[in-house]
C-alpha cells in the first residue's frame, strides 16, 4: 500500500508541474491558451488533458490530481506490482522515447523486475498510451526535440532576452583625462538575435544592468525571461563570501567517529545523478531506476546510524541552480524518520536567492517547511575588512604595516566587503607596488589598479 500511494503522489506531483503556470489567476484566457499549447508540445499530451488535469486541480486540490487507484479494475492476469513496473516503463520511455515496448520489457525482464512472459507487450502498450506515453505521442515529443535541437532560440521576439558586460578599449575619461577602461553593456533578443540595446559604460556595476534593461522595456515593451551569465550584477547576492572556505572549513571540524561527509556541486544535478553521486561516496554501486537508488540510499543510512552509529551529512553546493525537480526530491529524501529523529543531516549551499526567491515560491513549500535553520554570509564591514587584511599580512609572515589607512578604506569601498574582490584588490596592489619599487600602498594605488584591472610594468629591477 505504501508504495502505491508513493506512486500516485508522485504522478501528482509531475502533473502539478506541469499545470503550474496555468494555475496564474492574472493571465487572460489567451495567454492560458498559449501556455496550454507550449506545456502540451513539451510534455507529448494532449491539451484536453492538460485542461482536464487544471480543472481537477481547482476543483479538489492535490487529491484531484492523483490517479485512480486502478487495483479493483485491474485483471488478475496482471502481476501485483504492476503499478510499480508501469512507472518504470514510463520513466524508460522518457529516457529514450524510441525505446520500443519489446525493449522496455526486456530490460525489466533482465533487471529482474518481472518473470519472463508475464508482462504483455499489448498490455504494457495500452497502459501507457493511456498515461500518455504511447507511440504517437513520444513521436510528436521526438519532433519537437529534434527540431529544436536544430537552433537553441525561442519561438517568437521578446520571450527571452540576454545580457552581458565585455571590456572595452581604454579612453580618457578618468581625471586628469587619465585613460580608463570602458566596458559594453549590450542585451539581444534570443529570437531574433537582433541587438536591443547596446551601450559603452565606465564602470560595470548593477547599475549598468538596470540603465540598459530601462531602455530595452522604454523602446521595445516588457519581456519573459532574462538570461544572464554569473556576473555579479546579474545576482541576488555578490559571490566570494567565503562560502566555500565556510564548507571546508565545516567538513574539516566534522568528528570522522560520528559523522560521514557527502558533498556534491553540480548545477545540472538530476534526482537520479544525485542519489548516484551519493551512493558512489558511501562506497556503493546504484541501482538503475531512481526509485530504487531512493530506497538504496534510505536502507543504506539507517545501517550507517545503526550499526556504525553515525550520521550522514550531505552538503549540496551551488544549490540555487539546481532545477525544481531536483529540488522537489529533496522533500521525499527527507520524508522518513526513526525513532523520532533524522538519520541525514543535509545542508543546502548558495547564493541568496535560493532563499529569497526560489524556495519562496509555492511550489516549494513542502521543501522550505523541512528547513530547521537558515544562514546568510554576510560582507565584511571596513573595520572587519581592515582586519582581514592585517590577518592575511601576519599569515605571510609580513612584520610591518602595508596598506595605509586610506588604502584600506578605498579597498573597502570597490569590494564593499566581499573577501574574493578584497583578495584581488590586495594581490594585484602588491603585484604593482613590487614593480614600481615601493614599500607602502596607499589610495592612490588602490584607485589605479582598481581602474586599469591590470599591472602596468614599471621600472628593471637591477
Amino acid at each position: 500500500m505504501h508504495e502505491k500511494t508513493s506512486w500516485q503522489e508522485d504522478t501528482a506531483l509531475e502533473r502539478y508541474q506541469m499545470i503550474t503556470p496555468l494555475l496564474d489567476d492574472d493571465i487572460d484566457e489567451a495567454e492560458r491558451l498559449r501556455r496550454r499549447k507550449k506545456i502540451s508540445e513539451d510534455n507529448g499530451i494532449s491539451e484536453r488533458t492538460l485542461y482536464r488535469y487544471e480543472k481537477s486541480y481547482r476543483e479538489s486540490g492535490f487529491t484531484g490530481l492523483k490517479p485512480a487507484d486502478r487495483t479493483k479494475l485491474r485483471s488478475k492476469k496482471l502481476p501485483e506490482n504492476f503499478d510499480e513496473l508501469l512507472s518504470e516503463a514510463i520513466q524508460l520511455k522518457r529516457e529514450v522515447p524510441k525505446r520500443s515496448v519489446s525493449m522496455i520489457i526486456d530490460i525489466l525482464e533482465m533487471e529482474k523486475r518481472v518473470a519472463p512472459g508475464v508482462l504483455k507487450r499489448s498490455t504494457l502498450q495500452d497502459h501507457l498510451f493511456a498515461a500518455g506515453y504511447g507511440r504517437k505521442q513520444m513521436n510528436q515529443y521526438v519532433e519537437a526535440r529534434n527540431s529544436s535541437s536544430k537552433r537553441f532560440c525561442k519561438p517568437h521576439r521578446m520571450m527571452l532576452v540576454q545580457g552581458d558586460i565585455k571590456y572595452g578599449i581604454y579612453l580618457p575619461i578618468g581625471r586628469h583625462g587619465a585613460k580608463r577602461r570602458t566596458y559594453l553593456s549590450s542585451a539581444i533578443d534570443d529570437h531574433s538575435r537582433y541587438i536591443l540595446y547596446s551601450h559603452y559604460y565606465d564602470s560595470q556595476e548593477g547599475s549598468v544592468v538596470e540603465d540598459t534593461f530601462r531602455h530595452v522595456i522604454q523602446d521595445y515593451g516588457a519581456f519573459d525571461k532574462a538570461y544572464f551569465d554569473n556576473g555579479h550584477q546579474y545576482t541576488t547576492s555578490d559571490p566570494g563570501c567565503g562560502k566555500s572556505t565556510l564548507i571546508r572549513k565545516f567538513a574539516a571540524g566534522l568528528d570522522s567517529n560520528r559523522y560521514i561527509f557527502i558533498y556534491l556541486s553540480d548545477s545540472k544535478l538530476t534526482p537520479r545523478w544525485m542519489y548516484k553521486g551519493m551512493l558512489d561516496q558511501l562506497g556503493l554501486e546504484s541501482r538503475f531506476y531512481r526509485g530504487d537508488s531512493k530506497r538504496q540510499l534510505q536502507k543504506q543510512i539507517e545501517i550507517i546510524r545503526k550499526v556504525d552509529h553515525k550520521k550522514v551529512v550531505c552538503v549540496l553546493d551551488e544549490a540555487h541552480l539546481l532545477e525544481k525537480e531536483t529540488i522537489e526530491e529533496f522533500r521525499f529524501l527527507l520524508n522518513y524518520h526513526f525513532d523520532s529523529m533524522s538519520p541525514m543531516a543535509l545542508v543546502l549551499c548558495g547564493q541568496t536567492e535560493l532563499w529569497d526567491e526560489k524556495l519562496k515560491l509555492n511550489r516549494y513549500a513542502a521543501v522550505r517547511q523541512r528547513i530547521d535553520m537558515y544562514c546568510t554570509l554576510p560582507h565584511l564591514t571596513r573595520e572587519e575588512t581592515e582586519e582581514y587584511i592585517r590577518s592575511n599580512l601576519d599569515y605571510s609572515g609580513c612584520g610591518h604595516e602595508i596598506f595605509t589607512s586610506g588604502a584600506v578604506s578605498l579597498i573597502y569601498d570597490f569590494s564593499n566587503g566581499i573577501m574574493r574582490v578584497i583578495n584581488h584588490l590586495c594581490s594585484k596592489s602588491l603585484m604593482y607596488a613590487f614593480q614600481q619599487q615601493k614599500h607602502l600602498i596607499d589610495d592612490h594605488m588602490i584607485r589605479f589598479v582598481n581602474d586599469h584591472e591590470m599591472i602596468t610594468v614599471g621600472k628593471a629591477v637591477s
